[in-house]
């Protein structure tokens, strides 16, 4: 949808034709390279609606989950911060290709704090308790407050993210895991709109 005027059109549309709104759908769906683009270059509000819808998924299809719904109450979190370069360069959390001339790898980091993978939802005060600090830090908190680990509720930020730290699996954050859990939640995507 290219504008709003476009999109005021469409909507009109799609209540004289709903069949018309599925064929839309369908048009949008069966094109999986725009729908994995997309994870790549979400603006802040379309991440935490997704996310959030993931987080519903999975908890529909689990039964072990006590609660199936959720009140939408949570912030968005870039494990890896947008502000990165303080706790985050390429000394502390190594680039995955170290080999590339310094700004190559500074455009790279830029471009994937801005993918799903790098992103979760957490309560506000927990999000702004965190904030740009170190990947333990954030995890494990700083000793005065406790991190992410104690208060995290959702299974898209305790079963993708603080278990696999906690196990060793994750060592430190950085390029490579923001690739993986992109894909990682692509799949996911793919199977809660049925396009596997």
């Amino acid at each position: 949808i290219e504008s709003t005027r476009q999109y005021n059109k469409l909507c009109k549309q799609f209540i004289k034709d709903i069949n018309l709104l599925d064929k839309k759908i369908e048009e949008i769906l069966s094109n999986e390279k725009n729908i994995e683009n997309g994870l790549k270059n979400l603006s802040n509000r379309n991440a935490t609606l997704l996310l959030f819808w993931i987080e519903l998924y999975r908890r529909s299809k689990d039964l072990n989950y006590d609660e199936k719904e959720l009140k939408y109450d949570f912030t968005l979190e870039h494990i890896m911060p947008i502000k990165w370069e303080e706790h985050w360069n390429f000394i502390d959390v190594p680039h995955p290709e170290d080999e590339l001339p310094y700004e190559e790898k500074k455009k790279d980091r830029n471009e994937k704090v801005h993918w799903i993978g790098n992103m979760t939802l957490l309560k506000s005060r927990l999000n702004t308790s965190v904030s740009n600090n170190k990947f333990e830090i954030k995890i494990n908190g700083d000793g005065r407050k406790k991190g992410i680990k104690h208060y995290a509720s959702l299974s898209i930020t305790k079963d993708d993210i603080v278990i696999p730290y906690e196990n060793g699996n994750l060592k430190f954050w950085n390029e490579e895991n923001i690739i993986e859990r992109t894909d990682n939640l692509f799949k996911e995507i793919k199977k809660m709109y049925c396009l596997n």
